[in-house]
């Protein structure tokens, strides 16, 4: 369900940057030549896939970190010695009839 929110937001702000460039392509035509507002146009349109690469990126960057962190702390955890009475418990019990 977030994942949804962040593509309609990531969506709208991409659209809003591909509105101003036009606008400002629109407003500002007789300073910039052809080529010049086609470029920026195009790179307008890119923003959107651009935003969403990045935050793909930076939530793998996030996960695997997190397994980083977990194999840290699983090194750190002091074994604990289990009796073996449990152990001989569960063998009896599984393989009674």
């Amino acid at each position: 369900m977030v994942r949804r929110y962040l593509t309609v937001f990531l969506e709208s702000t991409g659209n809003v940057v591909v509105f101003f460039a036009f606008l400002f392509s629109v407003l500002y035509s007789d300073h910039l030549t052809t080529g010049m507002v086609g470029l920026a146009l195009s790179y307008a349109l890119q923003i959107t896939h651009g935003l969403n690469w990045l935050v793909e990126t930076t939530n793998n960057v996030e996960n695997n970190l997190v397994a980083v962190e977990r194999l840290k702390e699983f090194g750190e955890i002091q074994q604990v010695n289990t009796p073996l009475l449990i152990h001989s418990f569960h063998a009896k019990f599984l393989f009674h009839t």
